[in-house]
């Protein structure tokens, strides 16, 4: 089987070849970094070189042979990372993502060395560590599609995959050009425009299937993911107006609720009895009706009044579901 180009393979996939072949032949050359990690440039080799040797893989360059050696002695001294935390290191690299330039541009190899190394220790990531917060239920091959979709945002690349519906696992192929990634409760999202479709919408790596990276696009201005957030509670993104909903919340979880800021908040008042009145401006009202429900009678919705049946409704059905 002949091994993909690096152009094909994400930038951590790019890493893991690296790391293994300094740690096998303890020398490479300059060159060959290039071509490995698909760069050209004397600035990213120098930031890269920098970013290796902070890692435990000092590289010394030998006037003689002209190419960059490594001791045996650095693999022993290197510091263990444990490879349960991959799913928090997923995490923290698609906020960088979200979080776009400079902070890419300065975070980005490095968190993709970091995942090299826990690839390489555990190829098949099966360790898992006890999880505090919710985090991605991830195997080696949700590792290779984030990898992926991250270099495709960070080097503009078209790609293409088949996705599942959640509706009867119906699956059909796809080609998008990628535009962010988002964390929402533990689950990650690629935010991507499809060939054909007119505004660009959220797919959850894990029913996308194997990413293949495509040629480099051009990004369109327009497209903003906070812009495309900003009138949502979580993920639903609609198309209509948003609405106001007023929501008030009981004193005893008024200091939990009023000691964050919420997704399409607008307004937050403390009211004389010590509850808060929370106003929101949303296009889709579901994630908010199942926020509300959340507090188990410790929230109500004030207006507008057919949502507030709404709440009344699914609490009901809740209620039934529990009679027996």
């Amino acid at each position: 089987m002949i091994p993909p180009k690096p152009e094909h393979t994400g930038r951590t996939a790019r890493f893991i070849k690296l790391l293994k072949e300094i740690d096998e032949k303890r020398v490479v050359s300059k060159e060959r970094v290039h071509e490995l990690l698909t760069t050209s440039s004397e600035a990213t080799f120098k930031r890269v070189k920098a970013e290796l040797r902070d890692a435990g893989y000092p590289l010394t360059y030998n006037t003689k042979d002209k190419l960059y050696h490594t001791s045996a002695r650095a693999a022993l001294a290197r510091p263990r990372l444990d490879p349960r935390s991959r799913a928090q290191l997923a995490l923290v690299r698609t906020a960088i993502a979200g979080l776009g330039a400079p902070y890419v541009e300065a975070l980005g190899d490095v968190l993709d060395i970091l995942d090299a190394r826990i690839a390489i220790e555990d190829p098949d990531a099966t360790a898992t560590l006890s999880s505090r917060r919710p985090q991605p239920r991830a195997d080696s091959a949700f590792y290779d599609r984030l990898d992926k979709v991250d270099t495709a945002i960070r080097e503009h690349r078209l790609i293409q995959f088949d996705y599942t519906h959640t509706a009867g696992g119906a699956t059909d192929a796809r080609w998008a050009k990628p535009l962010a990634m988002h964390d929402h409760d533990g689950r990650i999202y690629c935010w991507a425009i499809v060939e054909g479709e007119d505004r660009p919408k959220l797919f959850a790596l894990d029913r996308m299937g194997t990413v293949e990276l495509l040629e480099t696009f051009e990004p369109d201005p327009q497209w903003r993911f906070d812009d495309a957030l900003r009138h949502s509670f979580g993920i639903m993104i609609g198309r209509d107006a948003p609405r106001e909903l007023v929501i008030d919340i009981d004193a005893r979880a008024a200091a939990n609720v009023r000691s964050r800021r919420w997704p399409a908040e607008t307004g937050c008042e403390v009211l004389p009895d010590g509850s808060l009145r929370m106003t929101f401006a949303v296009t889709m009202s579901d994630e908010l009706i199942a926020w509300v429900l959340s507090f188990g009678g410790l929230a109500r919705v004030v207006a507008p009044r057919d949502i507030a049946e709404e709440v009344r409704t699914r609490a009901m059905r809740v209620a039934s579901e529990h009679a027996q």
